[in-house]
């Protein structure tokens, strides 16, 4: 009878010690591994989206596994993702960066890859969370938000909360940023129907085909053979000397869409402009 008593008490306190073992893994749970698997993890499927609360008329949802959200604000869209750097490299701060036009003309020029259109964007939220007991609510009060872009009223708490909804509601990627709209359509007739054309810019004194692309750079009392790159999906520049028998690159620059004859080239660099050009330089379609 005493050594089932003692037996059970070792039970007992075997199981207590268990417990008290489970409750310290818990409650030493890393924070920023609450914060990175509070956005990168489905847990099992069970989630696949976060709903984020900004406010009236504001407010986002995040598909978890497409690594991507919109930011809905009142009449308008915005892509998001949202970035992290842990507290042992001086972070803490749950981020957001949405994707821009300039930012998607970047990505596409230097990676091809719409995606990087969002971490190359800009930051327009950062504060720090606080969880609910099963990580799957992350609030952020006023006094703890330390960017706010994202027009929330400075008296209202974010909330994100990770939830389920039916595949179907869950846009793919390419659908939502085709439908940003970042290349105007413009874009596309300028660079298309070249024969016959001419494209000129009157700042730089050049001018190339239309069909060869192939023209001249005027400078200095001199006629330098140029060849012109319009890049097939963003408005991008690029312009090479091609007087050697290796082509030699003189300018390159993202350009603003004014029309369907003309672009704006935005802070051009190279050897046509060695500094940014007092009034706007501009490449012209023309007949």
């Amino acid at each position: 009878m005493k050594y089932c008593t003692k037996k059970h008490i070792l039970s007992f306190l075997l199981l207590c010690l268990c417990v008290c073992l489970c409750l310290s893994l818990v409650a030493c749970e890393d924070y920023d591994d609450i914060v990175f698997n509070f956005y990168r993890d489905t847990c099992g499927d069970e989630y696949n989206a976060i709903e984020l609360n900004l406010g009236a008329n504001n407010f986002g949802i995040y598909y978890i596994e497409k690594e991507y959200g919109i930011w809905y604000l009142k009449d308008e869209e915005f892509l998001f993702d949202f970035d992290y750097v842990p507290e042992t490299q001086g972070g803490g701060e749950l981020m957001i960066y949405v994707a821009t036009q300039q930012s998607y003309y970047e990505s596409m020029i230097q990676q091809n890859n719409g995606l990087a259109s969002l971490y190359n964007g800009k930051i327009v939220f950062s504060g720090s969370c606080e969880f609910s007991d099963n990580n799957t609510v992350a609030t952020i009060s006023p006094d703890n938000i330390y960017v706010n872009e994202m027009f929330i009223d400075p008296e209202h708490t974010v909330v994100m909360t990770k939830t389920s909804i039916p595949e179907e509601n869950i846009v793919p990627f390419e659908i939502a940023l085709d439908d940003m709209n970042f290349v105007p359509d413009t874009y596309i007739d300028f660079i298309s129907d070249r024969t016959g054309r001419k494209f000129s810019c009157e700042l730089a004194n050049l001018w190339v085909d239309g069909f060869t692309m192939i023209g001249e750079w005027n400078t200095n009392g001199s006629v330098i053979p140029i060849r012109m790159e319009l890049h097939e999906k963003v408005p991008y520049v690029e312009i090479y000397d091609v007087s050697e028998s290796s082509e030699k690159l003189i300018l390159t620059s993202y350009a603003k869409v004014v029309d369907d004859s003309t672009i704006e080239l935005v802070s051009p660099k190279g050897d046509i402009f060695y500094t940014a050009p007092s009034t706007p330089a501009t490449i012209t379609k023309t007949n």
